[in-house]
């Protein structure tokens, strides 16, 4: 019996470690809404409509900010010259109809000195990207956001499950 109970937790804690390599990968495939809010978080300015990430997504909010999303990563891009309107919320907002976001970051290619971590807000199935105090923007700029792969629930339960009759068995024997 012990034999058996060892065999089957290092199954499992074998098979917590190998399912979690094909765990749901950035927003590949998921189904995204894009719209651009201001003057407030709750103000839709535009609704730039919803899109399928496969293998790529774009938006253009009113022909001045160009989105464009892979599975693994967002980029924002300017079309022209201008600056931002003072506001509590100018920004882009992303909702994922899949999934909820996992770990958002911001990547080094961000070129906007004033865009920190702190511009970004992740909450469920929300993306926010406020950038009301950026100040001025050209077709140089850019923000670069990159999405982190989130392991399934269920290959970690496999793996917590696994770790759980190890411990039994060694238990068991001492």
């Amino acid at each position: 019996m012990k034999k058996i109970l060892a065999l089957t937790s290092v199954l499992a804690v074998a098979a917590g470690l190998l399912v979690p390599l094909s765990a749901h990968a950035g927003v590949l495939g998921n189904s995204v809404n894009e719209s651009y809010n201001f003057p407030t978080l709750g103000a839709i300015y535009e609704n730039d409509g919803t899109q399928s990430v496969s293998p790529t997504a774009q938006w253009t909010a009113f022909g001045q900010v160009t989105s464009t999303m892979s599975g693994t990563q967002l980029f924002i891009t300017f079309d022209v010259t201008s600056a931002f309107n003072a506001a509590a919320f100018n920004g882009t907002v992303y909702t994922d109809f899949t999934n909820n976001w996992g770990p958002v970051t911001v990547d080094a290619a961000t070129n906007f000195a004033a865009f920190n971590a702190g511009d970004v807000t992740v909450s469920g199935d929300l993306l926010e990207v406020n950038m009301a105090n950026l100040g001025a923007f050209s077709p140089s700029n850019q923000i670069v956001l990159d999405f982190t792969a989130v392991p399934e629930p269920a290959s970690i339960a496999l793996l917590g499950a696994g770790l759980f009759g190890l411990r039994l068995v060694r238990r068991k024997r001492a």
